[in-house]
């Protein structure tokens, strides 16, 4: 084993006891949401128009949804 993953194993498992001494339950939130709720009450999608464009450069164009 190479002193430098010594030192790599060391550095993750200070990281891994430091962050777990914060009190309480460790939670999960979201960081994005899509309000499907409203879309699915509504009825409505609002969706982008497709974009017609050639991606690797061989002449013919691509249909991006």
């Amino acid at each position: 084993m190479h002193k430098r993953d010594v030192a790599i194993l060391a550095v993750s498992v200070l990281s891994v006891f430091f962050s777990l001494q914060h009190q309480g339950a460790l939670s999960f939130e979201p960081a994005w949401s899509y309000p499907l709720a409203d879309v699915l009450a509504t009825g409505e999608v609002a969706l982008p128009p497709p974009l017609v464009v050639d991606l690797n450069g061989d002449g013919r164009r691509e249909v991006l949804c």
